[in-house]
């Protein structure tokens, strides 16, 4: 440690052992801390000469005692400080009444402490302030929110405005902040945006941006668009701020329409900004602009940070460009999790299960944190039988990461372990979860009615239906699959009446095939009357189901009532359409075998 840190590290314990030791020992504490200061030279600026020497590893050089006037500290205070030993050291001979703080510089010192996340030594200082400004407060507010104390950033923002200090702009950006972050907007971020509006900020710039932030994130579109408008300079940060909270939203091409607005207008994007629609481009698969993008930021000579490298990689997964996905991992001088997840999302939308293991492998071997989307991503690969072990490796990771309460990663381990046929462990992981929502339900449910345990799928749909939890379409269409008679069929078929879910067309098509399988061809050929909309599927499983059980009149007039549809007849040579297809030649042999 260098001659000026011990010096700091002596005036600092000096100062504390002063406030707490007896009086004669005060007296030789404050003897040594006279004798510290005098290290000091007077016509140097105190915060200069301390950082100096901190950098180049020199002493202090003897001199007469500092003065105690605020006009010895530099111009911009306690800020220049880089070092948190030092900038204590400067508040020690503070404390000891060396130097004289005034409002100025005691907000340096609070923005100093602040800066290093040391909000008790910042509330110590704001506490003792003799007069304090609206800089303080700001300053305070800023610190709260930067180590994400959003909570008492609030709190301290009321009692500023007990003090009957007004917000400015910087504590009002502040205050939308902390209300985003904390997620409490039905308790304060509505208010905090009226009290923006009533002191005649919401124009600003700063206030805007952290407003569209926060709008974004809840999903109000509209709000939104009604802001920036609002906003009177938008900047680079403010536009960028537009285009994630329309990506985050899925407004995809919206966030390109803004982009080719820059771009117009000769205005420059940052990063952020060309990472939002690089990855915009993928999701929309837009490769012709994907491309342009990509030689903008080339020409542009804009750093190919890991967020934009990152959007890159999964712009080209879409594009299911795996090699250029790859080149782009591999040049990548530094990675991070989301680098990672981005191959491994793009090889296992690629099909490449193998590639991703390996891929997987690496990044384990690097030690990078993996997250739920990385294990997510990596589950439905660990479904066939030669790969359970990774899965079964993976669920291990799961538990000792602590994400068995993720519902995400939860539902993609009920998938590998349906999809291995593992009935037990699924149920397993089932049971455990903490809190389930429709696509676990639809995933054990799937998991019984595919692996025949028929009636476990059907106890649970009606368990299903106990906890009152939103059902949708797939729900019943697997529940009507695991339908093993007809009166169990007749049961379904009559919730799905009394939710109003028919006659929708994955629902119907359902019916008229589980009646068919079942023989109930009155019952299909109803099903298939007031069905609004049909398509290949159903006249499959109308024809199908005709012939399945020999009724080839009623066969022959559900395809002339295909024809008089205007049903195309070029669905028998599609590929969905190929049971219809091998149908109806069992119908022609049949009708041969009658003549």
């Amino acid at each position: 440690m260098n001659t000026a840190k011990i010096l700091a590290l002596h005036c600092s314990f000096a100062s504390i052992d002063y406030l707490l030791c007896g009086v004669p020992l005060r007296i030789r504490l404050s003897e040594q801390c006279r004798k510290l200061c005098s290290l000091a030279i007077a016509q140097t600026p105190l915060i200069t000469q301390f950082q100096t020497c901190a950098n180049e590893n020199k002493p202090l050089s003897i001199g007469n005692h500092p003065n105690p006037q605020v006009s010895c500290f530099h111009q911009k205070g306690f800020s220049i400080i880089t070092d948190f030993i030092l900038g204590k050291a400067l508040h020690a001979f503070c404390v000891k009444g060396v130097l004289q703080l005034g409002t100025f510089h005691a907000n340096t010192l609070i923005n100093m402490y602040c800066k290093f996340g040391c909000l008790k030594h910042a509330q110590y200082v704001f506490d003792k302030m003799p007069e304090t400004n609206e800089a303080s407060w700001n300053n305070m507010m800023s610190g709260f929110v930067r180590v994400g104390r959003y909570h008492e950033a609030m709190r301290f923002f009321s009692q500023m405005l007990e003090h009957g200090v007004r917000p400015n702009s910087y504590v009002a950006a502040s205050l939308v902040t902390a209300c985003d972050r904390s997620g409490c907007m039905a308790e304060g971020a509505l208010q905090a945006h009226a009290l923006v509006i009533k002191c005649g900020l919401v124009s600003d710039v700063f206030v805007g941006t952290s407003l569209l932030h926060f709008y974004g994130t809840c999903g109000r579109v509209s709000e939104v668009d009604k802001l920036f408008q609002e906003i009177e300079e938008p900047n680079i940060v403010s536009w960028t701020t537009l285009m994630v909270a329309y990506a985050y939203n899925g407004c995809l091409k919206d966030v390109l329409t803004v982009y080719q607005c820059l771009r117009h207008n000769g205005v420059y994007c940052n990063e952020n900004a060309m990472a939002t629609v690089i990855r915009s481009c993928g999701m929309l698969g837009d490769k012709k602009l994907g491309y342009q993008v990509l030689g903008s930021v080339i020409k542009s000579g804009l750093d190919i940070t890991v967020s934009v490298a990152n959007s890159l990689v999964s712009m080209f997964g879409n594009f299911d460009s795996i090699e250029e996905a790859s080149c782009v991992f591999d040049d990548m001088n530094e990675r991070d999790t989301i680098s990672w997840n981005s191959i491994i999302t793009a090889i296992v939308h690629n099909g490449h299960c193998e590639e991703s293991l390996e891929y997987f492998s690496q990044m384990r071997y690097t030690h990078t944190e993996t997250d739920y989307i990385t294990i997510s991503a990596m589950l439905p690969v660990c479904g066939s039988a030669q790969n359970l072990r990774w899965g079964r490796g993976l669920h291990g990771i799961v538990v000792k990461s602590g994400l068995e309460s993720n519902i995400c990663v939860c539902n993609s381990l009920l998938s590998m372990y349906s999809q291995a046929g593992k009935s037990k462990d699924a149920e397993l992981v089932f049971h455990r979860m903490s809190e389930r929502d429709i696509i676990s339900w639809n995933s054990m449910m799937a998991n019984y009615a595919e692996n025949g345990m028929y009636p476990r799928a059907l106890q649970l749909l009606i368990e299903m239906l106990q906890t009152r939890k939103e059902k949708n379409y797939v729900t019943f269409t697997t529940a009507l699959s695991a339908c093993y008679n007809l009166e169990k069929l007749k049961m379904v078929h009559a919730l799905v009446i009394l939710l109003g879910l028919h006659p929708n067309l994955i629902i119907g098509n359902a019916l008229v095939t589980m009646y068919g399988k079942f023989g109930s061809m009155a019952e299909a050929q109803r099903v298939c009357k007031i069905m609004h909309e049909k398509d290949e599927v159903t006249w499959n499983a109308l024809i199908g189901g005709h012939a399945d059980n020999k009724e080839t009149n009623a066969a022959i007039e559900a395809f002339n009532l295909l024809r008089k549809e205007d049903v195309p007849l070029g669905v028998l040579q599609k590929k969905k359409s190929h049971t219809l297809y091998i149908f109806f030649i069992k119908l022609l042999v049949s009708m041969m075998k009658n003549v």
